[in-house]
């Protein structure tokens, strides 16, 4: 029975840690696709712009606006990267206080990982309008 449970906690154990390294690898492509919506599309924007005042400068400002949702998305991102850190700094540590600010930053990278692509998604509407109107 003795050998039973140990192979029993074992496998169970390592599959726990299976699904922790499915859990990060999930979060490292998040991060990434988010980064690289927002990050392309601000670019895009900006080469856009850059070509429409060499041949229409008054319609700059109708597409300048557009701009903003995603830099904001690549923001919130960017501080979502380093909170992650921080946040497996906060499980690592054995004060008891750390594993509650672990999970309030944890907390913090998930709500600011949504809102990049709510970021994302605003700043497409607003080029879509945009582009509606320019026509």
């Amino acid at each position: 029975d003795l050998q039973n449970w140990i192979e029993i906690n074992k496998r169970d154990h390592e599959v726990h840690l299976e699904m922790f390294r499915s859990v990060i690898a999930s979060g490292q492509a998040a991060l990434k696709s988010a980064f690289l919506l927002n990050g392309g599309a601000a670019v895009a924007m900006l080469a856009f712009i850059g070509h429409l005042a060499q041949f229409k400068a008054d319609k700059v400002s109708a597409f300048s606006g557009c701009l903003l949702p995603f830099a904001y998305g690549v923001l919130a991102i960017a501080v979502t990267s380093g909170l992650t850190y921080l946040s497996q700094w906060f499980y690592a540590s054995t004060h008891p206080w750390s594993r509650k600010l672990g999970f309030a930053s944890n907390m913090l990278c998930i709500l600011l990982g949504v809102s990049s692509y709510g970021f994302f998604a605003w700043g497409l509407f607003d080029a879509y309008h945009s582009f509606i109107s320019y026509a």
